[in-house]
């Protein structure tokens, strides 16, 4: 989770609405199937699904697109603790459910 700094929410806000499709190529090479960012007030919470969170992220750390988009919001955040975007090595909050829905639970 990241806390958005409110004197420039309509610029992270808007820089979100214009994902450049080398991003999103990016985003596809690291092995993430989906990457989602949901806002609570200045609150942003990531989620994304992966075969390895750490494998995904360090190939989006090593693409020059994505640092530069990383540096570029650097000082829209506030982080839970105490780093920035980039640098950030997200929490990893124990899982206390999850449910997968597949061809298992059908019939």
């Amino acid at each position: 989770m990241l806390a958005a700094l409110p004197r420039i929410q309509r610029e992270y806000d808007r820089s979100h609405r214009e994902i450049r499709r080398s991003v999103l190529d990016a985003i596809r090479a690291s092995g993430m199937k989906t990457y989602s960012i949901s806002q609570d007030g200045t609150n942003l919470y990531f989620c994304d699904e992966a075969e390895g969170f750490r494998d995904s992220m360090a190939v989006l750390k090593q693409d020059p697109e994505q640092a530069r988009r990383n540096q570029a919001h650097d000082h829209c955040f506030e982080s839970a603790w105490g780093s920035k975007s980039g640098e950030a090595e997200f929490a990893r909050f124990p899982e206390v459910s999850r449910l997968e829905v597949g061809s298992e639970m059908e019939g």
